[in-house]
């Protein structure tokens, strides 16, 4: 309810209208008007004249405002006990003294019935109902306390507007006999419309704090000859020119050189080289860890093997026959003019990266024909050399696709990222103390030590080496984590430094099968150990194709799955099988480490007693997963000891 800001000051010959609006609160007021004073007689007082208007019946007005039911004009209506459609209620008021206060109905109250009209009142007990209160005090547009909540109508409409002025003489000789009153008003409301949403301000990025150079990973840094988190092209420059001042040094490369024309040819080589050289290292590797000798040396089966991909091993033109082949690894593997600590390091069965290099040189030779005694005047073979060591590089491309990844593309790519430094960080201290103390069991000259056989050890401790996970991958995740050496003679060269050591915890996981968070969820658990409990559970109780469909879906891989995701459910599942098979502590001849990742619940489910024993592999709970799944279970036979 408010208040109309206008305050004319009414009298004879004045003006003052009184509005009535339902919802005022939208838009522009529409209004319609009643009689005012300066239509009245003048013969008649201004505070006696009445005016009625039509009360909606629930809606509320101030009490300034009596309302009566009055009889319809046609002579209907006027039960006593309920309301007809031809009676009436209209509200009486003093035309010329207030404006009538605007009224919001709000939702429908029950009716109250208004009292009839008594034609044969007095003047004196109608007037006394009439009385006029004084305004409130309120400013204008103050909303009163009475005031009913009500839908918000968006427009009001009034098509139509007929009055009838008050036929006074006739009110005179019949007090509060009132002539019809028309007015008809329409409201319609309008469905509210979806409020402008702005459109929003671009979402600010925040900046993540996290820092390579700060993360797990920043000891690589200087750890690494390359001095960095990757080899960079500047670094691989140096180790090719390592590997050539090798070859330079020994007196049947001079002559293979002077055969192939030359210092011209040997430049065009060596930068033919040098654009793949990054690639001869990957398939290196690769062919490397193939074989059952050193996985960090090239045994003649694998040279083999790697000629054969590269489609030059044959009797048909372009190809070198298996006697040239085997040759050439003979050849290679001489060690005379090596310097003596060279040939103190260098296996004579198997390729050193330099004599790879040197293997790869006479190949090109023997496949491209580039070695000829009597060369014609003018042409130094540096041509043919530079063809030679494209055709080369384009063969390249026909290996295995393992054996052309590049280390530094999964670092960049997948381990060195906040998700995964957070994973390993959750326990650094005591991956940082594992790595220490097993470097420390069996020491070179007095230098800690993670050789192979630590490697293997620890993948056995953590339930890591299994039917899913290969020896040959958990040696290949060994070999590709470390880092290049510009001497591969150095003692460090076949070890694993700490970041080396969690590169290859990340690539065993990534070879490992891991569920899916939806198939954790799915069974109620959130730890991976907890997981194959159930699924050996389920196993047994198999009974069916449906049954064994939902197993299947269960183990299922996600392809998608981010490397981090795996860590944060494998890291936990590695830390409770080494808990269980250290029992509870690792130990050595000069210190032990405590190794304690199981809850209380899981000690006595998978232990049977409080301390973790080794035995815990025997209980019921975890032997059914290790014979089910092959999980948790020892290492499986004729696998490398550690």
């Amino acid at each position: 309810t408010t208040w109309s800001p206008r305050t004319e000051c009414l009298g004879r010959g004045t003006v003052g209208e009184k509005s009535v609006v339902l919802a005022p609160t939208c838009g522009a007021q529409l209004s319609f008007s009643f009689p005012s004073a300066a239509r009245a007689p003048a013969r008649h007082k201004t505070a006696s004249r009445l005016f009625a208007f039509k009360s909606v019946r629930g809606a509320k007005m101030r009490d300034m405002f009596p309302t009566f039911e009055f009889p319809s004009s046609h002579g209907r209506g006027g039960g006593d006990d309920e309301y007809d459609d031809a009676a009436s209620d209209w509200h009486l008021c003093h035309e010329d003294r207030y404006r009538p206060p605007i009224v919001d109905p709000g939702p429908w109250p029950a009716v109250t019935k208004a009292p009839r009209w008594a034609p044969d009142r007095s003047p004196e007990s109608l007037l006394g109902t009439l009385g006029a209160p004084e305004p409130p005090t309120l400013d204008w547009d103050a909303r009163l306390t009475d005031c009913v909540a009500a839908p918000t109508c968006r427009r009001h409409y009034l098509p139509s507007f007929t009055t009838r002025e008050v036929d006074y003489d006739r009110a005179r000789r019949s007090w509060g006999e009132l002539d019809d009153f028309a007015l008809l008003i329409r409201a319609t409301l309008v469905a509210k419309p979806k409020p402008k949403v702005a459109s929003p301000a671009a979402a600010k990025v925040v900046k993540s704090a996290w820092k390579l150079e700060t993360s797990i990973f920043a000891p690589r840094r200087r750890e690494a000859d390359c001095r960095g988190f990757w080899h960079s092209n500047k670094f691989m420059k140096r180790l090719l020119s390592g590997d050539w001042t090798r070859l330079s040094a020994l007196p049947r490369f001079e002559n293979l050189m002077k055969r192939f024309g030359g210092a011209a040819a040997e430049r065009a080589l060596l930068g033919g080289l040098e654009k793949m050289y990054r690639k001869l290292l990957s398939a290196f590797d690769y062919y490397c860890i193939v074989t059952e000798l050193d996985p960090m040396d090239m045994a003649m089966g694998s040279w083999l093997e790697f000629c054969t991909d590269l489609n030059l091993r044959g009797e048909a033109p372009g190809q070198v026959s298996d006697q040239t082949l085997q040759g050439i690894f003979v050849q290679v593997n001489v060690e005379v003019g090596q310097a003596r600590e060279l040939a103190q390091a260098n296996d004579n069965n198997s390729l050193m990266r330099f004599e790879f290099i040197e293997a790869i040189v006479r190949l090109l030779g023997a496949a491209y024909g580039l070695e000829t005694k009597d060369r014609p005047a003018g042409d130094d073979g540096a041509a043919a050399a530079e063809r030679a060591a494209e055709d080369f590089s384009a063969r390249l491309a026909a290996l295995p696709a393992d054996a052309r990844d590049d280390p530094d593309d999964y670092r960049r790519e997948r381990l060195y990222t906040e998700a995964c430094c957070d994973a390993f960080s959750r326990h650094k201290k005591f991956w940082q103390e594992i790595h220490r103390i097993m470097s420390a069991i069996a020491m070179d000259a007095g230098r800690p030590a993670f050789n192979m056989d630590r490697w293997l050890e620890f993948t056995e401790l953590t339930g890591m080496r299994t039917s899913e996970t290969t020896l040959t991958e958990a040696v290949k995740a060994y070999v590709v984590s470390r880092t290049r050496f510009l001497d591969d003679t150095v003692f460090k060269f076949e070890l694993l430094d700490f970041v080396s050591f969690l590169e290859a915890i990340a690539r065993l996981v990534e070879m490992t099968p891991v569920p899916s968070k939806a198939a954790l969820t799915e069974l109620g658990v959130d730890q991976v150990s907890e997981f194959y409990e159930r699924v050996a559970a389920l196993k047994e109780a198999v009974d069916g194709d449906e049954d064994r469909r939902r197993l299947s879906r269960l183990l299922a891989e996600d392809a998608d799955q981010a490397l981090s995701e795996k860590l944060e459910l494998m890291l936990p599942y590695m830390l409770q099988n080494l808990t269980i098979s250290t029992n509870g502590a690792y130990r050595t001849k000069n210190t032990s480490l405590p190794v304690n990742f199981l809850s209380v619940d899981q000690r006595v489910r998978w232990t049977q007693q409080t301390l973790i024993a080794r035995p815990a592999f025997a209980a019921p709970a975890l032997k059914t997963v290790a014979s089910a799944l092959g999980r948790l279970g020892t290492p499986k036979e004729g696998a490398r000891p550690g």
